[in-house]
């Protein structure tokens, strides 16, 4: 097998190393809203942020809230597609997941005897969390590939507790206070499988073995990654009420990473056989072979193991055992406006600023400052029925790929909206609605190749949510 046979092979393994889409997404800020009366709003609640969902939004908005109140919501299905274009030859890769996840629950109560507005809160939320079960099989005659078989499963999360308080400072204005413990897991397994014709430039067989028909050679490799990320988040915030109609909020949240470890094992297997499945060995190499060929007749023509390190792109190799994979996680800044427009009538906007962390040991990881934008509106069709729409976007902080290199992260720019009907009652509210998000970006999907393929994505989730005051 010859060392350029190698390289392809290598490359139809599709990429080894930090594939990030189908990690714990550290790239996307909204992948999942969170909160009950903020998903409706697409996210935009730092100039609200009235209920205990305040914890995620700005802490401040506690002081404003007209009871103690206990939320709960939960996205009940979602269902993510992704399709990298033309990754093999014509051949389109699919990756799909789904599942359910319980994104938030939280307390807000208030303390009357502490000051005006004086309250607390508490929630556990997952802002991000995936569930993937691949198993693809290609077959391309025409490019020399017999089969490739491709089997991925991949559990992944990031969770959420946090605690904080907040209070007004005279009749228009109120600071909070938050802590997130914040915890990220993940753990993948994936299998892959390649048979392709053998490139058999300067080889020479023997005569017995040119009776065995065509030379394949079969790679096969093993991964198993592990993520693990525990980390502390220190939030402020203040919000402003000028006048009854308008209000505005800022919130700022800086996490320091307290552990981190990702381990990567892999088992890799090259071996060459001949089309009626018998093994090619080093005495089927006849004199006249190419340097190269002839060396296998000392060295074997079996290769197993990958050895441990960094490709140029940054991304982790073979057996490998990382103490600081991540320089740091995302500081954010961000800044609400809401006009109440009526009693019936509610128009929102918030604008967050992420500000990219430092590169940790693993540089494919690297990401750059982005800004999202959320716009929310809610209006009550009857006292007893509020209707919440809006509009957000969930930005890749990873850069463009450029031309001419290889190895590259893939880059995909969401677009969502969000629609909500709620029912209230008493002092029990209940929500029921639905999020899109739909991507496009580009990637390259094999290792060592310097094509760039298109990727379109889907994203869609079902949200339940239910209140009550206290």
């Amino acid at each position: 097998m010859t060392f350029r046979t190698w390289i392809v092979l290598a490359s139809l393994a599709a990429c080894f190393g930090w594939q990030t889409n189908s990690k714990a997404d550290l790239f996307h800020a909204n992948n999942f809203l969170v909160g009950d009366r903020a998903v409706g709003l697409g996210g935009a609640f730092a100039a609200v942020a009235d209920d205990a969902s305040a914890i995620v939004y700005n802490p401040a908005g506690m002081a404003f809230a007209q009871s103690s109140k206990f939320i709960g919501s939960g996205t009940a299905f979602y269902a993510r597609d992704t399709v990298y274009r033309n990754a093999l030859g014509s051949e389109d890769f699919k990756e799909s997941s789904s599942g359910s996840v319980p994104s938030f629950f939280g307390l807000l109560q208030q303390l009357e005897g502490l000051g005006k507005g004086a309250s607390i809160g508490v929630a556990f939320y997952s802002p991000d969390s995936d569930s993937k079960s691949q198993n693809d099989l290609f077959r391309r005659d025409d490019l020399g590939v017999r089969n490739f078989h491709r089997t991925i499963s991949s559990q992944s999360s990031t969770s959420y507790f946090g605690i904080g308080g907040a209070t007004r400072i005279g009749g228009a204005f109120a600071v909070g206070f938050a802590a997130n413990l914040v915890k990220i897991d993940e753990l993948t397994q994936e299998y892959q499988e390649v048979t392709r014709e053998t490139d058999v430039a300067g080889l020479v067989l023997t005569p017995a073995a040119q009776q065995r028909g065509k030379l394949y050679t079969d790679l096969t490799q093993n991964r198993r990654l592990l993520l693990d990320v525990m980390a502390a988040e220190p939030m402020v915030g203040l919000q402003w009420v000028p006048v009854p109609e308008l209000a505005i909020g800022v919130t700022l949240r800086k996490p320091f990473i307290v552990s981190q470890q990702l381990k990567q094992e892999v088992d890799l297997s090259v071996s060459n056989r001949f089309s009626d499945d018998s093994p090619f060995t080093s005495g089927d190499i006849a004199d006249g072979s190419e340097e190269s060929w002839l060396n296998l007749r000392s060295n074997g023509v079996k290769v197993t193991k990958q050895n441990p390190g960094f490709s140029s792109a940054g991304t982790p190799l073979g057996a490998v055992e990382i103490d600081e994979p991540l320089g740091g996680l995302p500081a954010e800044l961000r800044v609400g406006m809401a006009w109440f427009a009526s009693s019936r009538f509610l128009l929102t906007a918030d604008a967050s600023y992420r500000l990219a962390p430092e590169v940790g040991e693993i540089a494919a990881a690297r990401t750059e400052d982005i800004v999202n934008y959320h716009l929310g509106a809610e209006y009550y069709l009857t006292p007893s029925l509020p209707l919440r729409a809006g509009l957000f976007t969930n930005l890749d902080a990873r850069p463009d790929l450029q031309r001419g290199r290889s190895n590259q992260e893939e880059q995909i720019d969401f677009y969502g909206g969000a629609i909500v009907l709620a029912w209230a009652a008493g002092n029990v509210q209940i929500g029921l609605g639905t999020v899109a998000q739909i991507g496009s970006g580009e990637a390259q999907k094999i290792a060592g190749d310097k094509n760039i393929q298109k990727v379109e994505s889907t994203f869609y989730s079902a949200v339940l949510s239910a209140a009550t005051a206290m």
